[in-house]
């Protein structure tokens, strides 16, 4: 008990501004919420042994702006929604899109976004972040039939890029991109015929056997296959019951996400990262193919032609220290 009262002064050293009272109805509902999470981690002394469970769920968070910041730096199991029942745990995750800037201050602007930035935090600002012209050629065909994934067949594959994981990290990957498939999560939207050609066309090209069109599950699959390898060293490190994982994406042009972004970012939602995409210009640049819908909080005045400076994790003694304990 006295370990999680230490690490909640400390939480407040961030400088979030937690613990104030407010005569706006905003800042009183923050408020509110922030006293009933403290109340929650004061209440629940939790301890998990390393990666003491197998399997993992995650559910989308419903939040108010101000709540973002204090929940992206404390372990999901103090979030609302958590639970474990036998060997599952339910994640509670981020998926939200911050559009505008507070203040109309850039230089706030990105110091916020740097605190945010932890030893679990992937960076996203050079667009678009899945590259597909350093894919395999998959036989994807052959891993998706009748609606039906073959795991096996994905797992015997030449180019199989998770052998290296850990057994109950190979199986949830596996698992999410079933779920990914069966759920409808992703679907292509197309403003004429030419594009939809000109994309299947794109994508034919590294697949070994092509079909013509292939299909949205065939991309699926072929891109999740295709993860970069600095996301598999964050999934190997990934311990359902302890931080999670997180993703930050930063769109400060009028660029739209591609479906392969889209792709791979409700991909690694659904294994439980947090996702926060950051959009100072306040288009609709990230929507274009998430079927759900994304939570979208509107907290300044629109931002046009910045340019991300570079943002990367610094390592801070308070950091190591709460992740330890």
């Amino acid at each position: 008990m006295s370990g999680i009262k230490k690490s909640l002064r400390e939480v407040n050293k961030l400088g979030l501004n937690f613990g104030k009272q407010s005569n706006n109805a905003e800042d009183t509902i923050a408020f509110q919420k922030q006293n009933e999470f403290y109340q929650n981690m004061s209440d629940e002394n939790i301890v998990f042994k390393s990666h003491q469970y197998k399997y993992a769920n995650s559910v989308p968070l419903q939040t108010i702006y101000e709540e973002i910041s204090l929940l992206w730096n404390t372990e999901p199991k103090y979030r609302e929604n958590f639970k474990v029942e036998g060997d599952t745990v339910t994640i509670p995750v981020l998926f939200a899109k911050i559009s505008g800037v507070a203040e109309a201050s850039m230089a706030k602007y990105w110091t916020n976004i740097r605190k945010l930035c932890t030893a679990d935090t992937i960076v996203i600002k050079d667009l678009p972040f899945v590259k597909i012209e350093k894919s395999f050629k998959l036989n994807v065909e052959n891993f998706y039939r009748n609606g039906i994934l073959h795991r096996e067949k994905i797992k015997i594959d030449k180019h199989y890029p998770f052998g290296l994981l850990r057994l109950d990290m190979q199986e949830h990957i596996l698992n999410k991109m079933e779920a990914l498939l069966e759920g409808n999560l992703i679907i292509p939207k197309f403003d004429d015929l030419t594009t939809k050609q000109n994309l299947y066309s794109l994508f034919s090209q590294f697949f070994s056997k092509p079909k013509s069109p292939p299909v949205i599950e065939h991309i699926i699959i072929s891109t999740i296959l295709n993860l970069d390898k600095e996301v598999l060293k964050y999934l190997q490190e990934f311990d359902f019951g302890k931080f999670n994982p997180k993703v930050i994406y930063i769109n400060t042009s009028q660029r739209q996400i591609t479906l392969q972004d889209s792709i791979v970012l409700m991909f690694l939602s659904l294994l439980g990262f947090d996702i926060l995409f950051f959009v100072p210009t306040g288009y609709a640049s990230i929507e274009n193919y998430f079927t759900q819908g994304i939570l979208e909080h509107q907290v300044g005045k629109y931002v046009y032609d910045a340019k991300a400076p570079n943002i990367r994790y610094k390592k801070s003694l308070f950091y190591k220290f709460y992740k330890t304990n």
